[in-house]
């Protein structure tokens, strides 16, 4: 009951032909969509999830420590905000795991 999993990829696969489909990179449009799958005791059951919201990949990783009850900090990138929609109670999500309010 401690147990987190994450799948996700480093890039999608773009759009069009499959069996064409060859390489990614900002001239194969769609490449840069990625999927994430998420299942663990502080995310909710809820299947698929269809946001309106656009998620980054600079927000997986400050994800994933917010799962673990750390801060992700790096001094050089650029870091997204927390994903709040993998937690089970957002408002306590948000609360606990707000900028500067985590365990260093």
């Amino acid at each position: 009951d401690k147990t987190t999993l994450i799948i996700t990829t480093d890039h999608g696969r773009g759009v069009g032909v499959r069996r064409g489909w060859r390489k990614h990179g900002r001239l194969y449009f769609g490449s840069g969509n990625i999927w994430m799958a998420v299942i663990g005791p502080d995310t909710p059951p809820t299947g698929v999830i269809h946001a309106d919201e656009t998620f980054y990949q600079n927000q997986i990783a400050p994800s994933i420590a917010a799962l673990l009850g750390v801060e992700y900090t790096h001094p050089s990138r650029n870091i997204g905000a927390v994903i709040q929609l993998l937690f089970s109670e957002p408002a306590h999500a948000l609360k606990a795991f707000a900028p500067g309010n985590l365990p260093r």
